[in-house]
């Protein structure tokens, strides 16, 4: 009977995100992953329910106002460009029961702030984009082959 149980934040799932964060990787629509989230605008910041969807052989998720992806799409997001993909702090000025599930996609350009509406959704869409985006790599510094000798020293 933890606080954090799945049935109890199950009840007061948004009904705006129903039908959120599905993954057929068999889907005859070639989409990988999809679903119904909040986001929050660039320009004007309010929240938005919008439609996104990333389809397969893509690095790029699209958001549509509705489930139609055939309509031009709102927005996308190049996964190349993503620096990372993490939970937000409640610091977004939202009701508790709306910032509890919320998650942020980083680039360069712009930070993307979703809301989902339960926990295993928030999970769905964040561990997808993180297998999908091509992660930083770390930065190597080049050394010469004078200073190869210190390579033999303990770690």
């Amino acid at each position: 009977m933890s606080s954090t149980s799945t049935s109890s934040s199950s009840s007061t799932t948004d009904p705006e995100l129903s039908n959120s964060g599905t993954s057929d990787t068999d889907s005859p629509d070639g989409l990988v992953m999809k679903g119904f989230l909040l986001k929050l605008g660039a320009r004007w910041k309010t929240w938005k329910r919008r439609w996104f969807a990333l389809k397969r052989g893509t690095t790029i998720v699209e958001y549509f106002k509705t489930q139609d992806e055939k309509e031009t799409p709102q927005g996308s997001i190049d996964l190349t460009l993503i620096t990372a993909v993490e939970e937000c702090e409640n610091n977004l000025n939202l009701k508790k029961e709306k910032s509890e599930w919320a998650f942020q996609i980083v680039t360069a350009a712009r930070t993307y702030y979703l809301v989902a509406p339960d926990e295993s959704t928030m999970r769905y869409w964040i561990n997808g984009l993180r297998e999908v985006y091509v992660a930083p790599r770390p930065r190597v510094q080049c050394t010469t082959s004078s200073s190869s000798s210190s390579s033999s020293r303990p770690i």
